[in-house]
């Protein structure tokens, strides 16, 4: 390892040490801490969470069973979730059991660092029985939700998209985005908040992986998805507020096992690029689960990396029937109309990517895919 990488680790990985602080956090100087809930409108309408005594759910399966069954699950049905369900997840993961008498520390579901709780839940509602489609922030001391985001009939592309395309939003009841309020834990650690804030977030969705166990449910945690676009979409600054996590969550399909282990087996053959051997297991999956965009996208790489260009265009053309919103398949479909010499649709697609979201502009600009039209006065352009 060359000492400028050996240096530029250690310059992250500082932040996994113990800070030693010497300078007086805000605790410290007496100031305030900041409040343990982000405000809202006065006399915003809230909507009514089923109350935690009244859970009927989850009391028959037990926590070993929780644990054991606890896996990453990205196989959804489509099928909408229960308001007492939603209730029971949310409850699970922020629910406040008391309030200390100072107003700052909370006991939570989850622990965290000085009983701060640095987190805002936000979660994107697709299918859930009596609440209507759009993006609520939960209030954990009134056990309620608040409309961020409401009469959006795109919302679920627009999700997807922020999550980088990510499938199993399609079939998702639900969408779980965490954004951390630093300064909370700021207040009494300083500039050793970092850690605490990232243990936080994993104390969280560890609880929403068990929770989901007990319904039953499915989730599957995501960290790739486009920061600034999922900070502008949320309304925060990126700086105070800072989205940080996110989680779909589903019921879960009866062959999820099934088609878990055939992608882990595409996964290993198309990374060993044998791409011959992914063939049918993807066809099967595309078969079972027509709207899988990732599927449909490997399946279209092994027709081009096996030098059937025009199967590949097939493949990617009959993905964008199936949903014409996956950006994706959009961009994929512009690498191998580039692959095939025709620059003028490729351009287009490329076009429709890059409208959809701007990180396909940099992906352009070096990929090997377009070497056939680089030079062409059009994919020029795209970059001036």
């Amino acid at each position: 390892m060359s000492e400028q990488n050996h240096k530029r680790k250690m310059e992250y990985r500082i932040h996994l040490k113990n800070f030693v602080e010497t300078e007086p956090a805000d605790m410290q100087k007496g100031i305030p801490a900041p409040p343990i809930e982000k405000s809202y409108p006065e006399g915003a309408k809230l909507i009514d969470l089923v109350n935690p005594k009244d859970f009927k759910i989850g009391e028959n399966v037990k926590l070993v069973e929780a644990i054991n069954n606890r896996q990453s699950r990205r196989f959804f049905t489509g099928e909408a979730i229960s308001l007492e369900e939603l209730s029971f997840l949310l409850w699970c993961t922020q629910g406040i059991k008391k309030i200390l008498p100072n107003g700052v520390n909370s006991f939570r579901t989850v622990p965290s660092g000085g009983a701060l709780h640095p987190f805002e839940t936000y979660i994107a509602i697709f299918q859930v029985i009596g609440i209507e489609p759009g993006v609520y922030r939960y209030l954990p001391i009134e056990h309620k939700l608040l409309p961020i985001i409401q009469n959006k009939p795109d919302l679920i592309p627009i999700i997807k998209n922020l999550l980088h395309g990510q499938n199993l939003v399609n079939k998702a009841a639900v969408v779980y985005i965490w954004a951390a309020r630093p300064a909370r834990t700021e207040w009494k650690y300083g500039r050793d908040s970092l850690k605490d804030i990232l243990l936080s977030a994993g104390h969280i969705c560890q609880n929403l992986y068990l929770a989901c166990e007990a319904i039953p449910a499915g989730t599957c945690a995501i960290v790739a998805y486009d920061q600034d676009g999922m900070d502008e979409f949320l309304g925060i600054n990126g700086y105070d507020e800072i989205s940080l996590y996110t989680a779909p969550v589903g019921k879960v399909r009866s062959d999820a096992d099934k088609l878990e282990k055939k992608f882990r087996k595409v996964h290993d053959l198309f990374q060993n690029k044998k791409y011959n051997d992914c063939l049918i297991p993807l066809n099967e999956i595309v078969r079972y689960m027509p709207d899988n965009g990732e599927a449909w996208i490997f399946l279209g790489y092994c027709h081009l990396y096996l030098g059937q260009k025009e199967k590949a265009r097939e493949v990617f053309e009959k993905a964008l029937i199936i949903d014409p919103t996956d950006i994706n398949c959009m961009y994929n479909l512009s690498c191998v109309l580039a692959a095939l010499g025709n620059a003028e649709e490729s351009i287009r697609w490329l076009k429709k990517a890059i409208e959809g979201n701007a990180r396909y502009k940099d992906y352009a600009k070096d990929d090997e895919d377009f070497k056939n039209i680089r030079d062409s006065e059009e994919f020029k352009q795209l970059f001036n």
